[in-house]
């Protein structure tokens, strides 16, 4: 009876031992096919990193490509900048000048009309040499002046006369042709 029992036990045992070897063998199976998804993942995650890397040398080298770009652009703006500063002074100094010019033309033009008209005058309707010498170098043709008008009295009357109003010399072309003589050079300058 106790050989029975021992032999019992080790029917017993070795049910288990079987049973625990099926147990092991699915799991070995399951870890082998889990081996091949996980080997797979791996992979698919290997790949990913790897074109994550290639994006990102790609974006530092926009970056970089950007960053010169802007530091471009900025020195062509300063350099514009600077030139369209240089070119408001030249503006501002022809404004003035032209202004100037204005402001001689009409002191002159209200000069003659106060004087009184007499042939033998010393003051003449000559214009200034200045704008004059400019037109020409630029090769513009001085504008005409007008000579002054003797004004006579007729014989029989004795009451002063008024003098005729004198006309202003026309310097338009004279201005003009030193206007354009200045945008001409602030232009070659802007090449």
């Amino acid at each position: 009876m106790v050989e029975l029992a021992l032999q019992g036990l080790l029917v017993v045992l070795l049910l288990l031992t079987i049973t625990w070897c099926v147990i092991v063998h699915y799991r070995l199976r399951r870890l082998r096919t889990d081996r091949g998804e996980l080997e797979a993942f791996i992979a698919a995650l290997s790949e990913a990193t790897g074109r994550a890397e290639d994006a990102v040398r790609h974006m530092r080298e926009a970056n970089q490509a950007a960053l010169s770009t802007a530091h471009e652009q900025e020195r062509r703006a300063r350099q514009q900048s600077t030139e369209l500063a240089r070119l408001m002074d030249n503006a501002v100094r022809v404004v003035k000048r032209l202004d100037a010019a204005v402001e001689q033309g009409a002191t002159r033009v209200a000069e003659l009309r106060t004087s009184p008209a007499a042939p033998d005058s010393s003051r003449s309707l000559r214009p200034a040499p200045g704008p004059a010498r400019s037109a020409r170098a630029v090769g513009q043709p001085p504008a005409a002046t007008a000579a002054p008008k003797p004004t006579t009295k007729p014989a029989g009357d004795s009451a002063p006369r008024r003098a005729r109003p004198i006309r202003p010399v026309r310097r338009e072309g004279q201005l003009d042709g030193l206007l354009h003589g200045e945008l001409l050079e602030a232009l070659e300058g802007l090449r």
